[in-house]
């Protein structure tokens, strides 16, 4: 608690309704000293901000993003508000991480909003509209039949090859 006592007059900065954020009492007295009026102002806190870095994302491809929140009365919690996260990606609600193995490539939106533990509460929301995942590469070449024989020029194989590509979704 601070104290500033200016002529007839004090003010007091600290915790005094015991929420742990500083709060301002004025009191005012008259020019012989005699009680005036106290006013009590509770400081408010600094509005709750969302930012969110999201790097580029490939299907099949381990990824890692975040949203982290300011301001506000920690402790905080995260969620998906709107659209949803791509398959294989998950949000976590106490630290904003965004993780997991992206499955299907795509354009995708979706808004992750954030909550403080204050009373009242504030929220904050960040929106995507575009988030895309793109394609990963294949994965293997997986021949089915024909393997083991040798090739000769202008020759047809006895048994024809078969193969295809596999990628991440199998």
């Amino acid at each position: 608690t601070y104290l500033v006592a200016t002529g007839p007059q004090f003010v007091a900065v600290g915790n005094f309704n015991g929420d742990g954020r500083d709060d301002l009492a004025v009191a005012i007295y008259g020019p012989d000293g005699t009680p005036g009026t106290t006013v009590g102002i509770l400081l408010g806190t600094v509005p709750l901000t969302l930012s969110c870095t999201l790097p580029a994302a490939t299907a099949g491809a381990s990824y890692s993003g975040s949203c982290s929140a300011s301001g506000g009365t920690p402790a905080y919690t995260y969620s998906i508000s709107a659209g949803a996260l791509p398959n294989g990606l998950n949000l976590n609600t106490s630290t904003g991480a965004i993780t997991g193995t992206p499955t299907t490539a795509g354009t995708y939106s979706f808004t992750v909003k954030v909550v403080d533990s204050g009373s009242p509460q504030q929220n904050a929301t960040y929106a995507d509209s575009s988030f895309v995942v793109t394609a990963g590469p294949p994965a293997a070449v997986v021949v089915s039949s024909g393997s083991g024989q040798s090739a000769v020029v202008n020759t047809s194989f006895a048994n024809p090859l078969v193969a295809r590509v596999v990628d991440s979704n199998g």
